[in-house]
């Protein structure tokens, strides 16, 4: 099998580490945070996340549909020989990668022997149970890690320990054969293949000061790939993310054009219908009701698309109306498709707040809340930081606004004084 370079971050000394991860590692490691996030929703920490995922990307399947679970990891043991060490209370007190500064390589690497040395040692039974069942009813990252492990300075001598040895327990697990059905490939377009890294930009965030130049070179790459539905979708929501609505129309007939059964296209020809109908103060409700109408052809050519449901539901937002049920529910149903997307998570908790299903809309930040920094316990000048921070970094398409956790903080409030 092939195997693929991976360059690390700077050990102690100076040297660069290069891991060589198989194929299938990368492969099972991203699976794994798909069914984390889709199925089980939750509050994972950060190195809990990544080291669970590169526990279950070390899997193998063999002829026999036995699976082994636990291999050793060869691919991270390079920043174990040569970084620094992260000491336990900060690295289960992270809530997010900046918290171990540039040690990314260390938190994979202990992340996955934490996990492995919890699972499959033989001891500390329950207590990384116990560690996250405290952490997703909001206790504190630091308190929760006391209260499961008791003393870390012990837990990371474990730890240490465990490092070094040669030989790691795994689990083998023996499955029926299961008949997967005929499976179907295609070979990928030439425009696939050229611009799937900017699918890949868009779909994780574009700084705002880039979106302008990264719009530009979405549709200059376009251009050797006049005629695609990806290439033209590609141009359009780049263009429409710089701010260019009249280009990103152009391109959304193209689209259409091009791929008349694809809903989505469809769907992009109501948005920009509704962002031209809010923008011009347009109140007439049959202008509305045709706008929509699309969304609902859209529906029917690509059925449960998030983004699809989403449009719906933001029309009515547009208009500056309470979304009607019917629009809940596409909103609640696109977030049962996607719930580990933070943006659709926090639309629906307003949505129930905004019906005064308060106790509903804290269930459903509660997981994201819990990941999120309490600015609270920030100081004044961290609190300054982080409000520049925000407007340094701040993501192209996305409205500022409160964060996951001050709107739990709020509702909470809320909810308290309701009672009184």
């Amino acid at each position: 099998m092939t195997r693929t370079k991976i360059r690390g971050s700077k050990g102690s000394r100076g040297e660069v580490y290069i891991a060589d991860m198989e194929p299938q590692q990368i492969l099972f490691h991203e699976l794994t945070h798909h069914f984390m996030h889709q199925y089980f929703p939750a509050a994972y920490p950060v190195w809990y996340s990544e080291g669970f995922a590169e526990y279950m990307g070390s899997i193998e399947i063999d002829a026999s549909d036995t699976v082994v679970v636990g291999n050793r990891l060869e691919s991270r043991y390079p920043a174990l020989w040569y970084n620094q060490w992260i000491h336990m209370r900060q690295l289960l007190a992270a809530k997010s990668y900046s918290d171990v500064k540039s040690n990314l390589g260390l938190l994979y690497s202990e992340g996955w022997l934490l996990v492995h040395y919890l699972s499959n040692a033989g001891v500390r039974r329950g207590q990384l149970q116990k560690y996250l069942a405290s952490v997703n009813k909001g206790v504190a990252f630091e308190k929760a890690a006391q209260g499961a492990f008791g003393d870390l300075d012990k837990l990371n001598e474990e730890l240490r320990t465990y490092s070094v040895k040669f030989k790691l327990n795994a689990l083998a697990l023996p499955f029926k054969k299961l008949d997967s059905g005929s499976i179907t490939t295609r070979k990928v377009r030439p425009a696939e293949e050229a611009m799937l890294s900017f699918d890949m930009r868009l779909y994780a965030g574009v700084p705002a000061r880039e979106a302008a130049a990264f719009a530009d070179k979405v549709v200059d790459a376009a251009r050797d790939h006049p005629s695609d539905a990806y290439a033209l979708r590609l141009a359009f929501e780049a263009q429409r993310l710089a701010g260019r609505d009249e280009q990103a129309a152009e391109f959304a007939a193209r689209w259409l054009q091009a791929a008349p059964d694809d809903g989505l296209a469809i769907a992009a020809k109501a948005d920009m219908l509704t962002d031209r109908l809010a923008a011009s103060g347009n109140k007439e409700p049959a202008a509305w009701t045709a706008a929509r109408t699309l969304y609902g052809e859209a529906a029917k050519k690509t059925p449960d698309d998030p983004r699809i449901l989403q449009g719906f539901y933001n029309s009515f937002v547009k208009a500056g109306r309470l979304p009607p049920e019917p629009a809940q529910n596409a909103l609640y149903r696109a977030f049962e498709l996607m719930p580990q997307h933070d943006d659709l998570r926090m639309q629906l908790a307003a949505d129930f707040e905004a019906r005064g299903m308060i106790d509903e809309a804290i269930a459903i930040i509660r997981p994201a809340a819990f990941l999120a920094i309490d600015p609270t316990e920030l100081s004044e000048a961290r609190q300054k930081q982080r409000a520049a921070d925000k407007v340094k970094y701040r993501i192209a398409g996305v409205t500022d606004g409160e964060t996951a956790r001050e709107m739990f903080n709020r509702l909470e409030a809320r909810k308290a004084k309701a009672a009184q």
